[in-house]
């Protein structure tokens, strides 16, 4: 803001590179659309070249390597059914033909069919309960009364709390024994770390949020590049004392955290804070990613610098006379939209 040259942070991008394309054939690999889409932003934000290996834990191909031979069509199957948003389907593709309940021994079953199948189980498990609550509730509108509508929408929640309460029941025998020791992140890890974050999602819509976001700090400390979780923690958030609290990685290669600090601060409306973190990552090699720019011109809003938020959008494409750009920016800040 003072106009003094901004020196970036201290980050390697060929090693960046590395972490998010693990993390987005992770991402991609359980159906968690939104990281992919944040991830690649990034990605293409590096303007570097991809060096193509064979062998890299980075290659699409080697991911799938995490499913069993046997199951991977039956995998397969039931993504494809996620994708399409059939989650009961998914679900029911995944149990089919166990030998007993899959809750009783979650480990058991993790141990035969791997963290990767597990995560779907249960994650289109939650989804098929969240699309429930959503249609339920839409339907309620259009053909009940106000009272009927209320009563309806307590028995929806009802319903999905029963369910989603019986999911909390049969992972927490596994995640609670999750080993979060400091040694080198194995691929069990990368799995654990879903694990607990899909956890904390039950937590959360169980309005459980102290739970949620000691499973999300879990998840992270377990796996350094899991955005999924970072966003979540974000809304746990109500003030810098709960972030300072946190125990967050603060190891040099966890460059995540600075996106996820940044967005902290925006949501503390300490715009000052934020436009200094995001003004060094895009010196950093992020210059080109539309979500840092949008998050930019957001702090200028924020610090009523409203003709440099102004010019902000425009630079870089994001036009605030459209609703794309409401999409991206998740806000329209300057009341320029009107349905």
């Amino acid at each position: 803001m003072d106009g003094s040259a901004v020196i970036g942070f201290p980050i390697s991008l060929c090693t960046v590179q590395g972490n998010i394309l693990q993390s987005f054939f992770e991402c991609q690999l359980r159906g968690l659309r939104h990281s992919c889409k944040w991830l690649t932003d990034l990605l293409w934000s590096l303007n570097l070249p991809i060096i193509s290996n064979p062998d890299s834990v980075f290659s699409s191909s080697n991911v799938y390597q995490s499913i069993p031979p046997d199951k991977l069509t039956t995998f397969l199957l039931a993504r494809s059914c996620f994708d399409t948003q059939e989650y009961d389907h998914c679900a029911e593709i995944l149990s089919h033909n166990f030998e007993k309940p899959i809750h009783d021994n979650p480990k058991h079953f993790i141990d035969k069919y791997g963290h990767v199948y597990y995560f779907l189980y249960i994650y289109s498990r939650y989804m098929a309960c969240e699309k429930r609550r959503a249609n339920d509730s839409v339907e309620s509108r259009l053909v009940l009364k106000q009272d009927e509508e209320t009563k309806s929408s307590c028995i929806s929640m009802a319903k999905c709390n029963k369910e989603l309460l019986s999911i909390k029941c049969e992972i927490e025998p596994y995640t609670n024994n999750i080993n979060l020791s400091n040694e080198i992140r194995t691929v069990n890890k990368i799995g654990d770390s879903f694990l607990l974050y899909v956890h904390s999602l039950i937590c959360l819509r169980l309005g459980i949020k102290e739970t949620a976001a000691s499973l999300l700090v879990q998840a992270i400390n377990l796996n350094f590049y899991l955005w999924p979780a970072w966003y979540e923690l974000v809304d746990l958030i109500e003030n810098k004392e709960k972030m300072n609290c946190l125990n967050l990685p603060t190891d040099d290669e966890c460059w995540m955290r600075y996106f996820f600090e940044a967005k902290v601060f925006l949501k503390l409306h300490e715009g000052e804070r934020a436009l200094e973190i995001l003004l060094k990552l895009s010196e950093s090699g992020f210059s080109r990613s539309h979500n840092l720019q949008a998050e930019i011109g957001l702090a200028y809003n924020e610090l009523r610098a409203m003709e440099l938020a102004k010019k902000q959008f425009k630079q870089h494409g994001l036009s605030v006379s459209t609703k794309n750009s409401v999409a991206l920016l998740g806000a329209d800040p300057f009341g320029f939209i009107s349905e």
